[in-house]
């Protein structure tokens, strides 16, 4: 996930996370100017597990 924040990539994603596998990292994209969501683009939860989709602002928007 951080290197989708630097830009050295423009997607992420993994099946069946723990929360605390990806909170820090969801916050790096963020805070780089990404998006995390679900894997279905609904806004991430933080109260089970979860499969993730991050992507840097250069990446396509999903359509």
């Amino acid at each position: 996930m951080c290197s989708v924040a630097a830009g050295r990539a423009e997607l992420f994603f993994e099946l069946s996370l723990s929360p605390w596998d990806y909170a820090a990292g969801a916050l790096i994209v963020e805070e780089a100017g990404g998006i995390v969501t679900d894997i279905d683009g609904n806004a991430l939860a933080y109260d089970r597990k979860s499969s993730i989709l991050a992507r840097n602002k250069a990446a396509r928007p999903i359509e």
